[in-house]
């Protein structure tokens, strides 16, 4: 494992964050997330995905209540963990190893951001989109999507809002 401290531009913000080869850093597709995020300030907030912390980290900057972060890579919420204390925000962000929802059980968000993966597993791990502990999206890369959709709905308060990613390997 290779760790290293990078500059990423998250949104608005510039965050130096503890990264590794082998759990997913932050790309053009985390900024983007960032970007569309409305009405952070005074929320609860889940991130599903975390991987490094990113887009926790910056919920947390722009005035979350509360973060919760989830990720099923052991490295990547350990490295969430650190990044999240680099910054000082260990009383307002939680970083919990886990699939999806398993580590939240009933508890409900104000706002959640799904960046889990929906790229199928040969084409994913052939262009090396998947570090080799990152689990795939399957073989058609919408195993871990449906999953989340199929529940994300018992986590959101009323009125609550679901950010989510979709990507493509193709031009």
């Amino acid at each position: 494992m290779s760790d290293q401290v990078q500059t990423f531009q998250i949104g608005d913000l510039e965050l130096e964050l503890q990264t590794s080869s082998e759990v997913f850093c932050p790309n053009l597709t985390t900024s983007r997330i960032a970007q569309t995020l409305e009405n952070i300030e005074g929320k609860q907030v889940l991130d599903l995905g975390c991987g490094c912390g990113p887009i926790a980290i910056y919920m947390a900057k722009h005035g979350a209540s509360k973060v919760t972060a989830v990720d099923v890579v052991p490295l990547a919420t350990e490295i969430a963990k650190s990044n999240v204390e680099r910054h000082g925000l260990g009383d307002k962000v939680s970083v919990h190893c886990g699939d999806l929802f398993s580590p939240i059980e009933d508890q409900k968000f104000d706002i959640i951001v799904n960046d889990v993966s929906g790229i199928a597993e040969l084409p994913g791990r052939a262009a090396g989109w998947y570090p080799s502990a990152v689990p795939t999206g399957g073989e058609d890369g919408a195993n871990v999507v449906i999953r989340m959709f199929q529940n994300v709905k018992n986590h959101l308060n009323p009125g609550g809002v679901l950010y989510f990613a979709t990507s493509s390997l193709s031009n």
